[in-house]
């Protein structure tokens, strides 16, 4: 059984997935597709997709199956990165989108500062780098990833 997997319905979202897994040992990426029969402790779900181009997420979202193999590759915890606002109105989308806690949102103006230990992560202010808030979570993060800039 693999450790992390991360999946996406779209290929294009897998691709960059796998480029990036390379780095990580323990990581497997792939599609919801490719992911069928396999599990992980920890699933990441990447959700992916322009929101100005509603077709592929009528697409995603026309049959329950996707999403169904999707969340039940998960043995411990299932983590969900897209877009809210595009995906939750898509039926089992929706549904998934009231079903699970939400983070606060990442802001492209402001750093992020993983503190494992401590099992938070800090957001500083780009302006006057002090710290905005503190993102506490369950686990102990061991890597961050930037997003925005």
């Amino acid at each position: 059984m693999t450790e992390v997997l991360a999946i996406g319905p779209f290929t294009a979202v897998a691709d960059q997935l796998r480029r990036r897994s390379r780095s990580y040992p323990g990581l497997v990426a792939g599609t919801v597709h490719t992911a069928q029969g396999k599990q992980a402790d920890i699933v990441i779900l990447v959700l992916g997709s322009d929101p100005r181009k509603p077709g592929s997420r009528q697409w995603a979202s026309s049959r329950s199956n996707l999403l169904n193999v999707a969340v039940s590759r998960a043995k411990r915890r299932l983590y969900v990165i897209g877009n809210l606002n595009a995906w939750s109105t898509w039926p089992y989308f929706s549904m998934l989108a009231r079903s699970l806690p939400h983070a606060p949102p990442l802001s492209s103006a402001r750093a992020y500062v993983n503190d494992a230990t401590a099992g938070v992560v800090h957001e500083i202010d780009y302006n006057d780098l002090r710290i905005a808030r503190t993102l506490p979570f369950d686990i102990a993060p061991t890597h961050l990833v930037e997003t925005g800039r």
